[in-house]
């Protein structure tokens, strides 16, 4: 199974790779260059209001971005990344879902 990972995980990873990678969607996202988005739960209102200018930025430019997507403000920035076409990876902390829940499904445009 190890050798199905995509090369550059293998290559960060080395001996530390675990057995078992679970996926779902499009692996060929994981070699993206790619921004992560990581945000506390509390936060001054002035860095919420600055993150979310920030993810519609990279929904415009069409940045991928890797979060698990688990704050409020990170599910907020979800939703805005969702409005766009470029590319999300989702990395929930806990259980990989059977199936892409709805509310990950894009969204209209603005």
């Amino acid at each position: 199974m190890i050798n199905r990972y995509p090369a550059r995980l293998r290559e960060r990873m080395g001996a530390d790779t675990p057995p078992r990678l679970t996926a779902l969607g499009n692996l060929a996202l994981l070699a993206l260059p790619k921004t992560a988005l990581f945000c506390s739960a509390r936060c001054p209102g002035k860095v919420i209001l600055t993150t979310y200018d920030q993810a519609a930025k990279w929904r415009d430019t069409g940045r991928c971005v890797i979060s698990g997507f688990h704050s409020p403000v990170e599910k907020e920035c979800l939703q805005i990344l969702l409005r766009g076409t470029q590319p999300i990876i989702v990395c929930p902390a806990r259980v990989l879902p059977q199936r892409v829940p709805l509310d990950w499904k894009r969204c209209e445009p603005e």
